[in-house]
């Protein structure tokens, strides 16, 4: 058994095509994590969400938002204050999560929980709800509107809720920042890159580190911990070379810096290839994905 992670983004077209016998993202990429499912996988829902404002300027398709295509790392517009009630696209962001909801649902009927980890690597600058971009209040306030609608309105009850900040970390403090609190997070987690990884670095050195104070906060707030994203870049790659690494066995690294932390998992990411840079995320058999 392992994770088996999905994106969000397959549910509205970024990285699944629609394919017969389905007539809807939704149902074929619950198919998916079903199946994956069934193989003893856990299974994984990241939201690379899209920009709202931008999604707002595109004309509806059928009567209902556009939430195709990629972008969130459009960082304008004022997104994360928006969204929220009262905000002029509090009703966009709504029927975004009502997508997420319908693949919940899908699951749920299958007894399929999903670790759903919404707004990762929020501490960076990459993402509309990253720092620069969303100030911690609003942050913390978007993470618990976005739980209680999936719960209170959506009556969505198998998504374990994962906060993922990106690493490092030498503080509690430091990861602490925009943590929604206790009764919204189920799994302490982060996510962490080796860029251009060389013989002799102190990567693992400070990977290490950031375990210890991942773990010792769940430990602290009795929760599981987790190391939610981990991997290589290299240039514009988003992974390991097919020659020329310098740190070939990597990933036995990772393992021995991970075994016996208390770690629940950790999930390389996210296979791109080096030929035509796709994504092959979840290792499947479906012919869904």
């Amino acid at each position: 058994s392992g994770v088996s992670a999905i994106d969000a983004i397959s549910l509205t077209g970024a990285e699944m095509a629609l394919k017969p016998p389905y007539t809807d993202l939704v149902t074929q990429a619950a198919d998916v994590s079903i199946d994956a499912a069934k193989e003893g996988a856990i299974i994984s829902l990241s939201a690379h969400m899209p920009n709202f404002a931008e999604v707002y300027k595109k004309a509806k398709v059928d009567g209902k938002y556009d939430y195709g295509g990629y972008s969130p790392n459009i960082t304008s517009g004022n997104v994360a204050n928006r969204i929220l009630p009262g905000g002029d696209l509090n009703e966009v962001y709504n029927g975004y999560l009502d997508i997420l909801a319908k693949y919940a649902k899908q699951l749920d009927k299958a007894g399929v929980p999903v670790l759903f980890r919404p707004f990762h690597e929020a501490n960076g600058g990459w993402f509309w709800w990253g720092n620069g971009h969303c100030d911690e209040a609003t942050f913390k306030n978007l993470y618990k509107y976005t739980e209680d609608y999936l719960k209170d309105i959506k009556d969505v009850h198998n998504f374990i809720y994962e906060y993922s900040p990106n690493g490092p970390f030498t503080s509690e403090a430091d990861y602490l920042i925009r943590y929604p609190g206790d009764d919204y997070v189920d799994v302490i987690a982060f996510d962490y890159y080796h860029r251009s990884p060389v013989v002799g670095d102190n990567w693992m050195d400070i990977f290490k580190q950031s375990e210890a104070v991942v773990g010792g906060i769940a430990k602290k707030k009795n929760k599981l911990a987790a190391i939610s994203e981990v991997g290589i870049i290299q240039g514009s790659l988003n992974g390991m070379a097919i020659s020329g690494n310098q740190r070939k066995d990597w990933f036995n690294e990772v393992l021995d810096a991970t075994a016996g932390t208390g770690m629940s998992y950790f999930m390389s990411w996210a296979n791109f290839g080096e030929k035509d840079r796709k994504s092959t995320r979840l290792n499947s058999s479906h012919p869904g994905y």
